[in-house]
Parts: C-alpha cells; sequence; structure tokens
C-alpha cells in the first residue's frame, strides 16, 4: 500500500491543483469504528485519508442534522447546541428570568477561558467579531452598547446571528484540537450550512412562537413590582416572539442544485418610562437570507458558492429620555466559493471568501439636553415633561436627546486550502498528513459620522434669543456648558498568514499526530508558533480499550477593540454666555482634550506578545458492552493576556502588559452507545455527561473591564485589590451533569426529545459599591475612593428538564405537516444564578416557557 509522498507546494494557485489526474472513482464515506466512533474517509483502490484521529475525535462533539432538529430549543441559534457539551459553561445571566425577549446567542466559556477567544465559524470561515466582542447588548443590570456617546459599537462575539434549522452538522472541539485551526484559546464551532440536494424539488414554511403567556416568570420580591411595571430595559414581563422560515431547494440538472433559505426571528418587548407616561416598544429582529449552489462534477469534485445576508437590530430607549430611541443595527453578509478536488494523490479544499460586517448606533436625535422643565417656579412652555425630582428651590429638569449617529464596520478576506493525503507506508509506519496555508485580510473602522454633544448646564434667562443657534430655547433657556464629541475615524487593519502540518502515524497499536500551526500577523506583528502532539494507545489491541491525550499550544485572535478604543472617549468642555442684547456668543473652549474617567487609558497593544494558552489531557475510552465510557482530563494555562497595569507610564497613561493569566482544570465522563438502540416501534438515541471544572484567573472576567473600569479597586475576603486581580466569577460552576435521550416513533411520525441538566451548589459573589476610607480604615489603607465590595452568596442545586415534541403527518407524496412543541424548565423549577452588580437581588433563570411551531414540508 506503499505510495509516492507528493510534497506539499503552498505556493500554487487554487487552479493550479486541477491539473491532478481527475478520473480515478472516489467515494466519501462515513464508518463507525471498534469503538463506535464516526470516523470520515475518502475511499480509493486500497487507500484511505483519515480525517481525524482518534485521540482528536476524543475533544471533539459532532451534532447531525437530525440530532439538532430532536433538540429542545428557544432562540434556535447555535450556542444553544453546546447545552450537553461538559467542557462548556454558559454565562451566569444566560436565560434571565428578567430577560425573556432577547434574541443574542448567549455568552459561552471552554475550560475556562474568556468567552471571546472561541473561534465561531461558517463553512470554515472565521464568524467572530473581534472589534469588540464584550459589548453590552443584553446583560441584566447592564446599559447597552449605544447608551453613550463613547461606547464602541459591535454585536457580541458572533457576527452572523444563524439559526441552527440551517445546518447540517456542528463540529465543537474543546481539546487536542488538529492544527488546522487557529485564532482561539477557548475552542471552536465549526457550523455547516446544508447542501442543496439534487434528488428533487423540495422545501418548508414554517412558524414559530412563543410569549410571555406561555412564560413562567422567577422575580426576586424585592424588583417584583418594577419588574412587572417593565421601567427597566432588561425588565421585560411582556414579550411577543414570532419566527418565521422558509427554503426552496431546487435541482437544475443531475449535477446542478440549488438551496434559497429565508429565516426572520422578531421580539417586542413593551417599556414603560414611568417618569415620562410612555410605553415604548424594544424590539429585536435578526434574519437570514442564504442562496448557495451546488455543482457534483463526473470525477468527483464538487464545487459550491454561498451568499449570506444576516442583520440583526435592537432597539433601546434611554430610560425616561425624551426622543432618546437608538437602534443598535448590526450583522452583515459573506461570499464564498468552495472547491473540493479529488486527485489520485488525495483530497484539497480550496475556499475564499469575503464577509462585510456592520454594527452601527443610530439615534432619534444629534444632541443630548438636560432641559429645565421649570426653574425656581418658572415653568417652561416647551419642556413639558419631567425627568427629575423637583428641588427645594422649585427647579425639575426635562432630559431629551441621544448622540446621533456612530458604527464599526470590518471587511475581511480570506483565501485557504486544506490538503489531505493518501496515507502510505513508510517502514513499519503508517502516515497520514494533512497541511495547508490560510490567508486573512482584515481591515475594521470606527466612524462618529458628525459632532455630537452632551449637554452639561442649562441657563435660565428669560432675555434668551437663540436665532436658530443649538440647545436654546427663545425666552427661556440655552445650553451654557456642553462636553463635544467631535466627529472622528479610525482604523486598523491586519494581513495574517498561518500555515500547519500535521502528520497521524500509526505504529503497531499506537497511534500518534504530531504537527505545528505557525503564524504572523502585522498587527501585533508576533510569529506565533503553536505545536500540536496527540496520541492514543489501544492497550489490548482490540479497541475496547483505548488511552488517549496530547499536549497543545493554542495562540488567541487579534481583538480591535484595543486600537480603535484609543480616544473614543475624548471631548472638549465648551462654554458660551449670553449677550447684553440675549443673543448668544459662540461657542468657546481651551483646546485642552478631556478623558472620560479619573485615569487615562493608552490602549495600544502593538507591541506586547500574543496571549496564548498550553493545554495536557488525558484520557480513556472503555468499550462496555453497547456503550463506550469516555473519561478526559483537561488542564489550560493561559498566558500572556492582556491586563492593564497598575501603574502609571511617564505620560501619566495606564497601559496595557501580558501580566494576565487563568489556569483551569476540566474532569469529564461522557457516556454513549456505540450503536442504533431500537425496539419494536421505537428507535432510542441516548447520552449522558458529567462535568469538573476548576478555574482561576487573575485579570479581569473580561477584557472591556480591563479598558472601562473607572472604579480600579474592589474589596474581597476584607482585602482591597485591584479590579484586575479579581478571580473568575462567571462560567465558573464546579459540578454539572447532563442526559439527553431522544425517542422516536417512525410508525406513528412521533419524536420526544429529552434533555436534563444539572447543576451543584456553588459559590457566587453580590457587589454594591463602598466609600473609602470610611467603609474600614483598616482594609482601605490610605485608599481615597470608591471600591466594589464583592460578597460572597451559596447557590443551590439547579436541575433543569426540558422537552421537545414533534408530530409528523403525511399529506400526500413527499408532503407533510409538522407540528413541534418545545418546552424548557418542564417543572417549573426556580433557579437562583447571580446577584447583579451593585444589587443585593437575587436573578433566577427563566420558568417554563412553551414554543409552538407548524411546518409544511414538501
Amino acid at each position: 500500500m506503499k505510495k509516492t509522498l507528493i510534497a506539499l507546494a503552498v505556493g500554487h494557485a487554487f487552479v493550479g491543483l486541477a491539473h491532478a489526474d481527475d478520473n480515478t472513482a472516489i467515494s466519501t464515506t462515513v464508518s463507525t469504528d471498534e469503538t463506535g466512533v464516526a470516523t470520515f474517509q475518502a475511499v480509493m483502490p486500497s487507500e484511505t485519508i483519515i480525517i481525524t484521529p482518534f485521540s482528536q475525535q476524543m475533544g471533539t462533539q459532532t451534532l447531525t442534522a437530525s440530532q439538532i432538529k430532536n433538540q429542545p430549543t428557544g432562540n434556535g441559534n447555535i450556542t444553544e447546541l453546546l447545552k450537553n457539551n461538559p467542557s462548556v459553561q454558559f454565562d451566569n445571566q444566560a436565560n434571565s428570568s428578567l430577560m425573556g425577549g432577547e434574541l443574542e446567542p448567549a455568552k459561552v466559556s471552554f475550560h475556562g477561558e474568556k468567552f471571546y477567544n472561541n473561534n465561531f465559524m461558517i463553512d470554515g470561515l472565521s464568524n467572530n467579531n473581534n472589534i469588540d466582542p464584550a459589548s453590552n447588548n443584553a446583560i441584566a443590570g447592564s446599559l447597552p452598547t449605544g447608551y453613550n456617546a463613547w461606547d464602541l459599537p459591535a454585536g457580541g462575539e458572533q457576527s452572523l446571528w444563524i439559526n441552527s434549522r440551517l445546518l447540517d452538522h456542528v463540529e465543537v472541539f474543546d481539546s487536542n484540537v488538529s492544527a488546522k485551526y487557529g485564532d482561539f484559546t477557548g475552542g471552536v464551532v465549526d457550523a455547516k450550512i446544508k447542501n442543496p440536494k439534487s434528488d428533487r424539488a423540495s422545501g418548508y414554511v414554517s412558524y414559530r412562537m412563543t410569549d410571555d403567556a406561555l412564560t413562567s416568570f422567577h422575580v426576586h420580591g424585592d424588583i417584583k413590582d418594577d419588574f412587572e411595571s417593565a421601567s427597566q430595559l432588561y425588565y421585560q414581563p411582556r414579550f411577543t416572539k414570532e419566527f418565521y422560515s422558509a427554503s426552496i431547494n431546487q435541482p437544475i440538472n443531475d449535477k446542478f442544485s440549488l438551496l434559497f433559505s429565508y429565516d426572520r426571528q422578531t421580539s417586542k418587548i413593551p417599556y414603560y418610562q414611568n417618569v415620562l407616561g410612555e410605553w415604548r416598544d424594544q424590539e429585536r429582529k435578526s434574519e437570514t437570507y442564504l442562496l448557495k449552489g451546488l455543482y457534483k462534477a463526473d470525477n468527483g469534485d464538487t464545487l459550491s458558492a454561498t451568499a449570506m445576508y444576516a442583520p440583526h437590530s435592537s432597539l433601546f430607549y434611554r430610560r425616561n429620555i425624551k426622543d432618546s430611541g437608538f437602534e443598535n443595527q448590526g450583522g452583515g453578509y459573506r461570499l464564498n466559493i468552495d472547491w473540493k478536488h479529488l486527485a489520485n494523490w488525495g483530497r484539497v479544499n480550496s475556499v475564499i471568501g469575503y464577509q462585510h460586517d456592520e454594527n452601527t448606533v443610530t439615534n432619534e436625535s444629534d444632541h443630548y439636553y438636560p432641559w429645565w422643565h421649570k426653574y425656581q417656579n418658572n415653568t417652561s412652555s416647551v419642556i413639558n415633561w419631567a425627568t427629575g425630582s423637583l428641588t427645594k428651590a422649585g427647579s425639575q429638569t426635562g432630559l431629551q436627546g441621544g448622540y446621533g449617529k456612530f458604527g464599526t464596520d470590518k471587511k475581511t478576506l480570506t483565501a485557504k486550502q486544506d490538503y489531505n493525503f493518501y496515507d502510505f507506508d513508510w517502514g513499519n509506519i503508517n502516515h497520514n498528513i494533512n497541511a495547508g496555508f490560510e490567508y486573512r485580510h482584515e481591515k475594521a473602522e470606527y466612524e462618529r459620522y458628525a459632532d455630537t454633544s452632551l449637554g452639561g448646564m442649562m441657563t435660565w434667562n428669560p432675555k434668551t434669543i437663540c436665532n436658530g443657534a443649538d440647545g436654546c430655547i427663545d425666552g427661556e433657556q440655552f445650553t451654557s456648558v456642553r462636553l463635544l464629541y467631535p466627529a472622528r475615524s479610525l482604523s486598523a487593519s491586519m494581513n495574517k498568514y498561518s500555515l500547519y502540518a500535521e502528520n497521524t502515524m500509526k505504529i503497531g497499536r499506537f497511534e500518534l499526530t504530531p504537527g505545528v500551526r505557525v503564524s504572523y500577523d502585522d498587527f501585533m506583528k508576533n510569529t506565533n508558533i503553536s505545536p500540536r502532539f496527540a496520541f492514543t494507545a489501544d492497550v489490548f489491541d482490540n479497541g475496547d480499550t483505548k488511552l488517549f491525550g496530547g499536549w497543545n499550544r493554542y495562540h488567541a485572535n487579534n481583538l480591535f477593540a484595543y486600537k480603535l478604543k484609543n480616544g473614543i472617549s475624548s471631548n472638549l468642555q465648551q462654554n458660551r454666555q449670553i449677550n447684553a442684547d440675549g443673543t448668544l456668543t459662540d461657542w468657546t473652549d481651551n483646546g485642552v482634550i478631556r478623558e472620560r474617567g479619573s485615569s487615562k487609558y493608552n490602549y495600544e497593544v502593538g507591541s506586547l506578545d500574543t496571549p496564548y494558552s498550553d493545554e495536557i489531557s488525558a484520557g480513556i475510552a472503555q468499550r462496555v458492552g453497547n456503550t463506550l465510557w469516555t473519561a478526559k482530563w483537561v488542564n489550560r494555562h493561559a498566558k500572556k493576556s492582556f491586563a492593564r497595569s497598575p501603574t502609571l507610564n511617564d505620560a501619566g497613561e495606564r497601559v496595557m502588559d501580558n501580566s494576565g493569566w487563568s489556569k483551569a482544570d476540566t474532569v469529564t465522563l461522557a457516556i454513549k452507545p456505540t450503536s442504533a438502540v431500537k425496539f419494536s416501534g421505537l428507535d432510542l438515541d441516548w447520552s449522558v455527561g458529567a462535568s469538573w471544572s476548576d478555574n482561576r484567573q487573575n485579570t479581569a472576567n473580561t477584557y472591556d473591564d480591563t479598558t472601562e473600569a473607572d472604579q480600579d479597586r474592589a474589596i474581597l475576603d476584607n482585602k482591597l485589590i485591584y479590579k484586575a486581580d479579581l478571580p473568575a466569577f462567571n462560567f465558573n460552576r464546579p459540578w454539572k451533569a447532563f442526559a439527553n435521550i431522544d425517542m422516536t416513533f417512525p410508525d406513528i411520525g412521533f419524536v420526544w426529545g429529552h434533555r436534563v441538566g444539572f447543576t451543584a451548589p456553588y459559590e457566587g459573589y453580590s457587589t454594591a459599591t463602598v466609600d473609602c476610607p470610611s467603609h474600614d480604615t483598616a482594609i482601605c489603607g490610605d485608599y481615597t475612593g470608591r471600591a466594589t465590595l464583592y460578597e460572597k452568596t451559596k447557590f443551590g442545586n439547579h436541575i433543569s428538564y426540558d422537552w421537545r415534541m414533534s408530530y409528523k403527518k403525511a399529506l400526500g407524496k413527499h408532503q407533510s405537516l409538522e407540528l413541534t412543541m418545545d418546552i424548557n424548565n418542564v417543572f417549573d423549577r426556580k433557579t437562583a444564578t447571580n446577584k447583579p452588580n451593585n444589587s443585593q437581588i437575587i436573578t433566577y433563570e427563566q420558568g417554563r416557557n412553551i414554543w409552538l411551531g407548524a411546518t409544511y414540508n414538501w
């Protein structure tokens, strides 16, 4: 079975590989090895390409389209599919009972790493938002991004929010990750879009919905009245979610077919401006337009082209401020071409893609004014609303406005090739080599499209003559002091080059996979070498008992937030006065650029090292009857993470450095059948698992805390420390377990999916703001200022039980009506999960929530 190894020529053009012998019959199969693990193979006479060695498969979760369809679900996004992955921790505020109307995908962490250090991919191309992935779009107790003039617009960790219904399968990599993948220190999630089918024309239309009438809420008694009145953006006692989908699959001939899909998700969330006495509808919307073509050549090649447009938007209102609506618009579009070429030496996969992401904040108003509604018992004839309380002097404000339009934009061009060579024998060793390269160009921009201002002081003077001046009411008042945020633009770009190679070697009962990934980019100007090594030992050489493990290094992706936030809060304090004739002077300033907050920050990271994480893993896979038991230990040690220096440089600035670190240990146990379990009239698929984790860190919970914290100090365990030295509070629930059971009754067209989750009791923290040194001189020492006090809080165990039921009724040849019902938290358990910042209020997970759906298939 010896073959001549064809050398990897990285510099070849995409078309250069087309000259190989294309006439050999090649097919692709999915088989199951003796331990029940799926192996994807391209088959030629006496030759195979083994895509994934066993040791890497033990760090991989693969979800098929049928498994995705049968999972109990809510919004139906990609991260919901990770709930039963034992290596994944969800944000403590995910599924909050306060915020049932949100659509944004939840934040997840792999092995204690930061949630924004994952690599989310669609069809092998990056779908990461690396502008500002820690932005607050849907966090209880926090202001959404865009609320302030100095915010950097962004749409979460994933640029495009797509519905999992569009997916053929999802691969999730948490350990022993192939050298093929880079730009992460957490995990990799690669979602594959469905291909068009060439057998017949087909399609579907569907509708799903839920609302507050189908939802049970669990709310702390101290905020129950405020929650019911919807007086905060994150209090959502009423909402209506409606999801619409349609898909058309059309073969053009036996070689070429097209797939068009449209998905629309909407949510309306009534919000009460309690001081203004107005009801306004917050809105959330996410759409996906997908067009994909697939051509299958006679020689086994496939060529696919995909066009996707996936915008999303969120409409918010500033609390009790007139004309204060602002809309966050995100998402974008992508175009990619994928060519899979099969030759007599192996397979090459060539991909070229372009993605354009936008995140824009558009306000109803261009300027913010703190008008007087009443001034010393004089009542405005124009400002007929009141926002603040009436002072002893008889004055009362009426706030109005916003901050114009500002946004970010990112363009990404990617070209990559992956080479999979047929295995060959050299001596007593069987080799299987995979290699490839990737080039990616990214350009990110921030722009504030026009000057905007924050009025700081209004002057009441009945002689006022405006003559068209801004911030002025004739005969009443005018803005005399303001902070001007000038129009500005800033850009950053990156060219990144990556090479990788790995060789799976079989030596008797041993399988060794050494590899390396090397990358360089001109943003950080670092050459990063990421060695990978994984091994498997078949103990008895019969597949029943396998030991596996590895040592790997993963380098993080670059974040543009550090570059684009430089100077984003810069402003000028301007003043003007009233002349003797009642007219106003022009705005004047002293030319001194001010920064928000008490400290001056320099976010430059170009001279720093790229953060990375070292991983050690070990495990055993044991076949027990018709089941596979897998136990695994993963140790992650993140090094050289970005942190903010506690001291000032010579310019009086707080600068970024590489002093951050984190350590995590995760132990998991997973059990699943090695073959389908079938009874009379029942097909059963199941899996169970459990995990224990221990996470420690010395850096802030997110880089956003690192770059934005004005209040630098914290009190923890009666010690005054910097916030950057706080331990991991989020994504840190030590013990959890799950069970997944899918029951299919094919004779009657009924499927019943069960998901059971358990989280053991754990410790969290409540917070409050205190003043030093008056809080405790022994703790505060010589520090004067505010600090955040962290106090331990114990949370009880958490059991979740979710169902998905579907019934399909045949209506004729290839036609059917399918009815679905998802019930999340079936038994309506009340589960405490978090205490928001500066609050003693406990938040709970959402109670029972029912989704109803119907689909017509043809």
